[in-house]
């Protein structure tokens, strides 16, 4: 009777994780975290397809994120840590660290938010393959948003959304810039001013580089050096906020945003990890 009722379970997840209703997803999520079963053993029984890819599993971290929203639970933080583990180990990943010990983050009200941009270093702990010519405190680039996504997932985070992200680089006070109201100069941001299009090669720069133009509460690079990903959706589209090293300083506002395929991965887009108190 047990293996009959593990069954129709698993066969009732899989009817509903692969719907394109995300009510339905949330709900199958929710039948698993509410079950007697061993969640192991059932997700050991479902489709492989969600545990070999970012962008197979991104969705199912999505639905996870809303219900943490609306009703946390220790269970939630255990599933996703789950099924980032799974993914890890059909895709030569590394598993999870056990702690945040090292992570530098800043708390804002509900939520942490990562003090610097992840870099390549960070990053390669995670896929040890990635970037491997790049210099370890440079911002990590070539990253879709699926990457992004769960790399935040694997270490127990999420994506901020585009009113999160205003909100670290605008704090209380709706400052314009992430350091206040005054225009960028080079000592602020890394971005195309006038002079560096003119006698320099663009490029990022190692994070943390401009600490003259981080926010009061010391979170740095949210202005310049590369976009960063956030977790909004805009049609097939994704929001990246923050400007770039190759972008003049009208991209660098708090309000200023840009839309890319998450799909795409290219050297002026990076990212930073937030983490909801509700997924603690």
């Amino acid at each position: 009777r047990v293996q009959e009722t593990n069954q129709a379970l698993v066969i009732a997840l899989q009817e509903r994780l692969s719907s394109n209703n995300p009510d339905e997803v949330i709900g199958a999520l929710d039948i698993l975290l509410g079950s007697n079963e061993d969640a192991n053993q059932v997700l050991a029984q479902l489709d492989e397809n969600w545990f070999t890819s970012t962008r197979g599993l991104t969705p199912l971290l999505l639905s996870l994120n809303s219900l943490a929203n609306v009703d946390p639970s220790v269970q939630q933080v255990k599933l996703r840590q789950m099924l980032v583990n799974r993914l890890a180990e059909n895709s030569s990943l590394n598993s999870p660290p056990v702690s945040l010990n090292g992570v530098q983050r800043v708390r804002l009200g509900a939520f942490y938010i990562q003090q610097y941009e992840v870099t390549n270093g960070e990053y390669r702990q995670f896929n040890p393959k990635h970037n491997t010519e790049e210099p370890d405190k440079h911002p990590v680039t070539k990253i879709s948003w699926y990457d992004a996504m769960i790399y935040s997932a694997w270490l127990g985070g999420t994506l901020p959304s585009a009113a999160e992200w205003e909100h670290a680089a605008s704090g209380n006070s709706s400052r314009v810039y992430p350091w206040g109201n005054d225009p960028p100069n080079p000592k602020l941001a890394n971005y195309a001013s006038q002079s560096r299009r003119v006698n320099t090669n663009l490029k990022a720069a190692p994070v943390g580089s401009y600490p003259e133009g981080a926010t009061p509460e010391l979170i740095h690079d949210l202005a310049g050096n590369v976009w960063e990903w956030c977790r909004d959706s805009e049609l097939d589209t994704r929001i990246l906020k923050g400007g770039s090293y190759f972008n003049t300083a009208r991209f660098l506002e708090n309000t200023s945003q840009n839309l890319f395929h998450p799909e795409e991965t290219g050297s002026l887009v990076g990212f930073r990890v937030l983490w909801p108190i509700s997924l603690e």
